[in-house]
């Protein structure tokens, strides 16, 4: 599965809020060193007759979004921002930086 897939899957999230569509993306925060947690934060919001394009093109621009997620700049892949230290992501980190996470 494609990784931006599967950001969206697990960090995206779209609901009905009466006239609109609201786009929540899930920003991970850490309550401890070992205690992720994920707070959902209104990302954008849109008409509720938006057709799936419409939406899907939102959902996109959200993942583009440096509030929410930024790209890894070792292994070029998309994370979101709470799995991220400075410009690279946990994973490189650990393998790249000897950080223990």
């Amino acid at each position: 599965m494609d990784h931006d897939e599967e950001l969206i899957r697990n960090y995206i999230r779209v609901e009905g809020d009466g006239g609109n569509l609201v786009i929540f993306a899930g920003a991970v925060e850490w309550e401890g060193p070992y205690t992720p947690s994920r707070k959902w934060k209104k990302a954008t919001s849109l008409p509720a007759d938006s057709n799936k394009a419409e939406i899907d093109q939102a959902i996109r621009q959200v993942l583009s979004d440096t509030r929410f997620f930024r790209v890894c700049s070792e292994c070029h892949q998309r994370n979101v921002l709470g799995h991220m230290v400075s410009d690279f992501c946990h994973s490189c980190g650990e393998r790249n930086h000897g950080i223990v996470f």
